[in-house]
């Protein structure tokens, strides 16, 4: 080769190198980023959900109407129940939270009860109850400061949560018989263990019964435990080319949806980038949620689009009635919530959401916990007793009516309602009315964007 070309073609070669290099470098951080975010965001909810907590017990302290402690204790279980949820998401399984996990299954069962298997409206709440309350509140009380507390130290910046998957599993794998020696490596699993450690001094409150099942056990997880093998195959089914992918199990998560963790790298990515995280569940063998990470380049393709791919996607993958309800629009990525179609009523409760790039239809993400906590495989609905017509007629004069169709939504128990969902316009707003298909009251109303999204 002549030597003239020889300096410009390595020169080439090296901006080359570099430019996949930085765009490498990206997908990774980018990966990461959102890793974090999704740990974030649990952390933050769980701390709101138990402060939430805190603050409806001091209130039952001192109220005496029994129609407001009913809606109190109503409040307390459903925020008890979302803690529960949030606890179960973060990286800390070298810390047995099984002390916290009793008092928000105790707090949850104890104003269950107390909201719907007695009638609080003809009678007040006996000293037994009270002393019950108080002792709740004193414990609920010292966990909220120390996640409070906690909160403000991750705000530093220094400690990040994946740093603390990362030595959550370095710990697990070195600690033998010290159940506070895998906790030593990060001040967020010692702060956690401490909260333990603390809240088993306090005094146990005395609640009478079962108070560790208040909640129901995940409906959607049905069939046998599957091996770590066994998942490793369903990742490279579930996951867009998880067959061309180099699999890696990362551990195994706790709670009443207990899921394997897999890595998936592609197998001509020597340097990680570009990986997808996958979490499949040890009951059942089911797709609880993947997120792969890269960079999208453009918007071309419409929510219309979107959605027929997203769809398409499910439909391949053994989820073949689901419908679009809203779609959410960020950097190039539309998160699309899915949700279940069952003789003619659309099944809000049994909702998947799905990430799609708008530049080539790929699928980025799915997250079906929501899914698998509420879908019933064998389930049929009666049809509404009042007609569509009939309904109408209770909705107010001001609302231009767009579509109309039967839905199901949760109560405040958590018990499945049939509705006729009402979308339609009033002075420039969209709303979202769900009317009981029972007796035509309105169960709900959201105020809601152009893509289905509730505005708060």
């Amino acid at each position: 080769m002549d030597r003239r070309w020889l300096v410009p073609l390595l020169s080439i070669v090296l901006v080359g190198s570099l430019v996949w290099g930085y765009q490498q470098y990206r997908s990774r951080s980018s990966l990461e980023i959102r890793t974090e975010n999704q740990y974030n965001r649990a952390f933050t909810e769980l701390t709101t959900h138990v402060a939430g907590l805190e603050s409806q017990l001091a209130k039952c302290k001192v109220a005496n109407s029994p129609k407001i402690l009913t809606r109190f204790f109503s409040d307390i279980w459903r925020e008890a129940h979302m803690a529960q949820e949030e606890l179960g998401q973060l990286p800390i399984t070298s810390v047995e939270m099984s002390r916290t996990k009793d008092f928000l299954a105790q707090v949850g069962a104890f104003t269950y009860n107390m909201a719907t298997n007695r009638d609080i409206r003809q009678q007040k709440l006996s000293d037994k109850e009270r002393k019950t309350l108080l002792s709740l509140h004193n414990q609920c009380k010292y966990i909220s400061n120390q996640l409070t507390g906690l909160q403000e130290e991750m705000l530093d910046g220094e400690t990040k949560w994946l740093q603390v998957d990362r030595d959550d599993a370095r710990g697990l794998a070195t600690a033998v018989g010290d159940p506070g020696q895998a906790t030593g490596t990060n001040k967020v699993t010692k702060s956690f263990y401490m909260l333990e450690d603390g809240l088993k001094r306090l005094p146990e409150p005395e609640i009478e019964g079962n108070t560790l099942n208040f909640t129901e056990k995940p409906r959607g997880l049905t069939g046998a435990e599957i091996s770590v093998e066994q998942g490793r195959q369903i990742c490279r089914r579930m996951v867009p080319q998880g067959e061309r992918m180099r699999i890696s199990y990362d551990g195994r998560t706790r709670g009443n949806m207990a899921t394997y963790m897999y890595t998936l790298t592609p197998k001509n990515n020597r340097q990680g980038e570009q990986q997808t995280k996958v979490a499949i569940t040890v009951k059942g063998g089911h797709l609880a949620w993947f997120l792969k990470e890269r960079t999208v380049t453009g918007s071309r393709l419409s929510i219309k689009e979107i959605h027929r791919r997203v769809q398409a996607f499910l439909a391949s993958r053994g989820y073949p009635e689901m419908v679009p309800v809203a779609t959410e629009e960020f950097d190039g990525v539309a998160t699309v919530s899915m949700v279940c179609r069952c003789d003619g009523y659309v099944v809000y409760p049994d909702m998947i959401k799905v990430q799609c790039a708008k530049d080539n239809g790929e699928i980025l993400g799915v997250e079906a916990i929501t899914y698998l906590t509420f879908h019933r495989p064998k389930r049929s609905f009666p049809a509404p007793r009042l007609s569509e017509a009939e309904v109408c007629k209770g909705l107010s004069p001001n609302l231009k009516v767009d579509e109309i169709r039967q839905a199901v939504v949760m109560d405040e128990g958590f018990k499945e309602k049939t509705c006729w969902e009402v979308l339609g316009r009033a002075d420039g707003d969209r709303y979202r009315i769900f009317l009981s298909a029972e007796t035509g009251e309105e169960e709900k109303i959201q105020r809601i964007d152009e893509n289905g999204l509730e505005i708060e």
